[in-house]
């Protein structure tokens, strides 16, 4: 069969379901993703001599000019890994090895060699693609391949990934991050693989980092920077409210952050000190000004990075976050900016501090409550969204 034959798809409005696959454990192994009878992916495979015949299914909410594709890997990551990809683009299909060096998929001198039998269907926004791949290539054309050509009677993690289609030989980068197997796969068993490879320890890290981050030093520089005149007549321990807020909310961010690099440390296998407190001047010493600008500096640069850091980091095909999460932390970013110039209008609106004294001890409930505990619970509430959103995909 020319692996390179036009195929003719007719397009419907994606509705159908895809259902389990009763053959699954019985007579193939299957690498599936299933609630009840209904299927987000399936990939199964069946030994047939000197090859293997694999089977490629999934729901897409569009159709147009996609790929969906399976990995052989020695471990968890993307590199060195052999790929198989089923290319519609436009009314053409292809079945085509290519390899993945490093973070790029990267074409391979010839690659329909090892591959057969491709059926590639497209019907009520379900995906299909079925092709036999040989198990290994001969002596002779092993010493005239130079792409990499895994050996199927060997053990290796599967991954699956889907994403758009540049051409009809050409895939773009995935939509989500690949699944993959927790563990190697016998090719020649009939496992039914119903889990995704888990990192508990880079889920621990990215969620505390949010915590520290997000919802502690979002709450303590808005305490800190805005809050100073409110509670004037009151204290917590001696120390006037706003500071215990400022600084019982960074020490906890602090420790969050040390947590959290051992959890990452000991994942892939810091140290940190508020050392600047030591050396704060009296409020009426003539370096006071000094200190509050450096402390500023210090703090602002430490948040932009540590947000800068968790923009990147839900990024990581480890972290399994869905691709919209990193929009959820824009949301958030956006909301702090509107926030920080809405507090400085309310500066500049009651500048005098004996209008803002009498403001926060006359009317608790309306200027400390309100916006205090109402507008500015809106950090923690958005940290703990983007936790939900990151735990959805990594169950």
């Amino acid at each position: 069969m020319d692996i390179y034959q036009k195929y003719l798809v007719i397009f419907k409005v994606p509705s159908g379901t895809l259902p389990t696959d009763s053959e699954c454990g019985a007579t193939k192994g299957c690498f599936i993703d299933c609630t009840g009878n209904s299927c987000n992916y399936i990939v199964t495979w069946r030994d047939n001599g000197d090859a293997v015949d694999f089977e490629l299914s999934t729901k897409l909410q569009d159709t147009n000019n996609k790929w969906i594709a399976i990995g052989f890997s020695s471990d968890l990551k993307m590199g060195d890994d052999e790929v198989v990809s089923c290319i519609l683009f436009g009314n053409n299909t292809s079945v085509l090895r290519s390899f993945n060096d490093g973070k790029r998929n990267v074409p391979v001198a010839n690659p329909t060699e090892g591959l057969s039998n491709y059926i590639v269907t497209v019907q009520d926004g379900i995906f299909r693609c079925s092709f036999r791949k040989n198990k290994r290539l001969t002596r002779q054309k092993r010493q005239t391949s130079r792409s990499l050509f895994v050996d199927l009677d060997n053990d290796f993690n599967v991954m699956f990934g889907t994403g758009p289609a540049s051409s009809g030989s050409l895939v773009s980068i995935h939509n989500e991050n690949p699944v993959v197997t927790p563990g190697k796969v016998d090719f020649q068993s009939f496992t039914v693989i119903g889990d995704t490879a888990k990192y508990p320890l880079v889920k621990v890290h990215a969620c505390l980092m949010i915590i520290a981050w997000i919802f502690c030093t979002g709450i303590a520089i808005i305490a800190a920077r805005h809050y100073k005149p409110v509670w004037s007549k009151s204290s917590w321990f001696n120390q006037k409210i706003w500071f215990q807020i400022h600084r019982t909310l960074m020490v906890t961010a602090m420790i969050l952050t040390v947590i959290a690099f051992i959890t990452i440390f000991v994942e892939v296998g810091g140290y940190s000190e508020p050392i600047m407190s030591l050396f704060r001047p009296g409020p009426t010493d003539k370096k006071r000004p000094i200190f509050n600008w450096a402390h500023w500096g210090v703090g602002m640069v430490a948040q932009i990075l540590a947000i800068i850091t968790i923009i990147f980091g839900v990024e990581l095909q480890k972290s399994t976050a869905p691709k919209y999460t990193v929009w959820v932390v824009i949301g958030f970013v956006i909301y702090y900016v509107i926030m920080e110039i809405t507090q400085k209008i309310v500066d500049k609106l009651f500048n005098s501090q004996m209008n803002k004294g009498y403001l926060a001890e006359k009317n608790p409930a309306c200027f400390t409550c309100s916006v205090f505990f109402g507008v500015h619970l809106s950090p923690p509430a958005v940290g703990v969204f983007v936790l939900i959103v990151k735990f959805k995909e990594g169950k």
